[in-house]
């Protein structure tokens, strides 16, 4: 395979692997749910970074290498982007926070924001759940440590904004 091929075999993917989500799996129930979103994101994108490395490998061209990188960084780009505009539109906070100001704006009230408080609630106990499951945090006594696994992962995003010279976190 030439490495023009490659790359736009992977362009046709990306398509394809797009359409199949907007005409068909957001509909479905099961793809509301962030890990199935993103296993439907990863799951690919290691097949893919797979097959890219093994067509880099067979000698074909010079800049099959580079087309391989390229093809991985597209990948990157494409999951990270979907999944991070996924996010925002399942609910955000902060897209509540607007509605409700606008819709009370717009009827001349005051903001409701004792109902927002329930949707932060709700939103705390979902990221605690996912959190507990995947076996980062544990809880005693409504007191939440991190697990042994947890503290490894924790200390590497403190390491990683310490050299971005990260000075706020959200």
């Amino acid at each position: 395979m030439k490495s023009a091929q490659m790359i736009v075999a992977f362009l046709g993917y990306l398509a394809i692997h797009f359409m199949i989500y907007v005409v068909v799996l957001r509909h479905t129930r099961l793809f509301r749910r962030e890990r199935v979103i993103f296993l439907y994101h990863f799951i690919p994108a290691v097949i893919m970074a797979l097959a890219v490395l093994g067509l880099s490998i067979v000698p074909a061209s010079g800049d099959m290498p580079a087309s391989a990188v390229l093809v991985l960084s597209l990948q990157g780009i494409y999951s990270l982007s979907f999944l991070e505009l996924w996010s925002l539109a399942q609910g955000s906070y902060s897209i509540s926070i607007l509605i409700c100001v606008g819709t009370a704006a717009q009827e001349g009230k005051e903001p409701n924001f004792s109902a927002l408080e329930h949707v932060g609630a709700r939103k705390r106990a979902s990221r605690l759940e996912g959190l507990q499951r995947l076996g980062l945090i544990q809880s005693c006594e409504r007191i939440y440590r991190l697990t042994g696994v947890g503290l490894i992962i924790a200390t590497y995003l403190r390491l990683i904004a310490w050299l971005v010279d990260l000075k706020e976190t959200g």
